[in-house]
């Protein structure tokens, strides 16, 4: 029965509705728009770490930072994030 109830979802999800793609797309916009209100060191390491999929070792070391520092300005990113979601 999970396995049906898998293929479904799968099917439903690989043909999305005008009105779904639509809404990733304005949902997506929205987020950027959310990403570029970070201040600039925490949109940057972020961004290395979400786009250009980097981990945080060498995020720190491109930036001359430590990992911890790297991870701070994740989660400072993430918490604003989850908080503008959670606001709309």
């Amino acid at each position: 029965m999970v396995n049906d109830e898998l293929e479904n979802f799968q099917t439903i999800d690989s043909n999305p509705t005008a009105d779904e793609t639509i809404q990733h797309k304005e949902l997506v916009n929205q987020i950027d728009t959310w990403i570029n209100e970070l201040p600039p060191a925490c949109r940057r390491v972020f961004l290395m770490s979400r786009k250009e999929e980097l981990s945080h070792k060498e995020i720190a070391g491109l930036l001359d930072i430590s990992t911890k520092t790297v991870e701070n300005q994740i989660t400072k990113a993430l918490k604003y994030l989850r908080s503008k979601i959670n606001s709309t």
